[in-house]
């Protein structure tokens, strides 16, 4: 009985996987920065991330049992790294840990979403919030990646505040800025690296939106040829 009601449990938490993860990416979207409040801040990021893993993990098929258990269990330790990582410490290990289980959490995650999209025939609410939720993620990804070279190499990019949250936030315009090649050019990527990951960024963003739409408009206009065939027999 009780392991009939957690399956029908998982079962309704998987039919609104897309507005739970639309939904969760949008409080970590506008959540702002308490520079002034650590305790809080530290908190409330803790709590934003942990909903945005638990989201990503129900993304996963629900056939695939044991790789949504191996991702769950991989969630726990980004959450339980990302505690660590913001009590004080003069280590960086613990900062580089979280960003690079991150982005392999991530990545994962959004190949899933990909593979969902381009699987459906029919172009739903639920595939158009997939789509906006996988840009947003692959964004985050390159978010990650632009943290871990912060740390990495020194003197990465120009004219970052030397505070770690505000650094942080300066960071994530600027991951977003690239992606959707806005380029305001207050933040510039000095070292080689964090230059050929800019371009990349601005590159993956551009062909994402390309071949999202392509597929999304190719897949309604078959659904409605379809439909009227029907229609007319």
């Amino acid at each position: 009985m009780e392991e009939s009601f957690t399956n029908k449990l998982l079962d309704k938490f998987y039919s609104y996987r897309f507005y739970l993860l639309f939904i969760t990416l949008s409080i970590n979207f506008i959540l702002p920065p308490l520079n002034h409040y650590l305790i809080l801040d530290a908190s409330l990021k803790i709590f934003s991330n942990t909903i945005l893993i638990m989201s990503g993990v129900n993304f996963l098929e629900m056939n695939k049992k044991n790789l949504r258990k191996i991702w769950f269990a991989l969630g726990l330790i980004i959450i339980v790294v990302s505690i660590i990582s913001e009590q004080p410490h003069d280590s960086n290990l613990f900062y580089k840990l979280q960003y690079g289980l991150k982005c392999l959490f991530f990545i994962i995650i959004t190949a899933s979403i990909l593979k969902q999209i381009s699987t459906t025939n029919e172009v739903t609410k639920d595939i158009i919030l997939g789509s906006f939720c996988g840009y947003l993620l692959i964004g985050i990804i390159f978010y990650f990646m632009f943290l871990f070279l912060d740390l990495t190499i020194s003197n990465a990019f120009s004219d970052l505040t030397a505070e770690p949250i505000e650094r942080k936030e300066q960071l994530f315009y600027y991951t977003f800025t690239c992606l959707t090649t806005l380029g305001m050019g207050d933040i510039l990527p000095i070292h080689m690296l964090t230059r050929r990951l800019s371009v990349l960024t601005a590159i993956i963003g551009q062909f994402y939106i390309a071949i999202v739409v392509a597929l999304l408009i190719s897949r309604y206009i078959q659904f409605k040829k379809e439909s009227t065939t029907k229609n007319n027999t």
